[in-house]
């Protein structure tokens, strides 16, 4: 998530106001080998989406954990920007980055049955 959400201010007697924020925003990060056929695929994603702010932000992006119940969907989810890519003696991952909207949803820890 990018923002709180709640945020408080306490009066001169001590007393608190809360006040909630809508605001779902969140960050994603996919990290992949180098090697990865994924990176083409997201980067062939990347640049056609870049060409038009109408094929802009149009991502949907899925995270479940089904052992614990968890389930993270991402939607309106917008590259970032390009990665940054590193040549070195040993191999590195290539990290993309997405800004989008979060609905979150939290198991209870246990397997479905």
């Amino acid at each position: 998530m990018v923002e709180d959400k709640n945020s408080m201010v306490i009066g001169a007697d001590g007393s608190v106001m809360h006040s909630l924020h809508a605001g779902k925003g969140c960050t994603v990060t996919i990290r992949l080998l180098k090697t990865s056929p994924v990176n083409y695929q997201l980067m062939s994603l990347f640049n056609y989406q870049t060409t038009s702010s109408a094929n802009h932000g149009q991502n949907t992006i899925s995270i479940r954990n089904p052992v614990r119940g968890d389930s993270i969907t991402v939607s309106q989810a917008a590259f970032k920007k390009q990665p940054d890519l590193s040549y070195a003696k040993d191999g590195n991952t290539v990290e993309w980055g997405f800004d989008g909207v979060s609905d979150t949803i939290l198991g209870i820890g246990t397997p479905a049955i």
